[in-house]
């Protein structure tokens, strides 16, 4: 008889945290937190990953922008400054919230919704919207002294831009309470 031997399972790598994401979590929290909701986040380039053959089926531009966003929002001030919302995902999470209401209609025998079996959703008093709307990749050479017979200390590096809009709307009026 053999026993079965795993391969051992590699350790799981948390990316370091950026000096972005340390100032955010840093932040004082205000009075009280403000409810958000972001519906979408998106890459609006339409660009792909240059590589040095041409370009890739491979995006340039992350296609989780909303995700990112999201977690952006829950790291201000470690989740004190906003009360964020799902609204991605909404279709799914009143699928599940029909579930629920079936499921003890038929065996609990419920005829209205218990509110502390199924409360209400939070709203959003602000929309938060836009996504990435611009991309640009530049190789830039540097380097220090003469090259002789072809060889010199010459570095190439590709910088890239990602330019973003963000704006921020009153679900009550509709206005536009800020964009950048």
């Amino acid at each position: 008889m053999s026993a079965m031997v795993g391969k051992p399972h590699d350790a799981a790598i948390l990316q370091q945290q950026t000096s972005t994401q340390r100032s955010l979590m840093k932040l004082p929290g205000p009075q009280r937190p403000i409810p958000v909701a972001v519906y979408s986040f998106s890459d609006q380039t339409g660009q792909f990953r240059p590589t040095e053959s041409g370009q890739t089926l491979s995006r340039a531009v992350s296609q989780g922008g909303t995700a990112i966003l999201m977690k952006a929002l829950q790291d201000a001030g470690r989740r004190s400054w906003f009360t964020v919302v799902e609204r991605e995902n909404l279709s799914s999470l009143l699928n599940e919230r029909q579930i629920i209401r079936e499921m003890r209609e038929r065996y609990l025998g419920e005829t209205k919704v218990n509110p502390e079996a199924l409360p209400s959703l939070l709203f959003a008093g602000v929309i938060l919207g836009g996504g990435v709307i611009g991309y640009d990749s530049s190789t830039i050479t540097g380097g220090a002294g003469a090259g002789f017979l072809g060889i010199s200390a010459r570095t190439e590096y590709r910088q890239d831009t990602v330019t973003v809009a963000l704006r921020a709307i009153s679900v009550r009026t509709g206005e536009v309470l800020a964009s950048v």
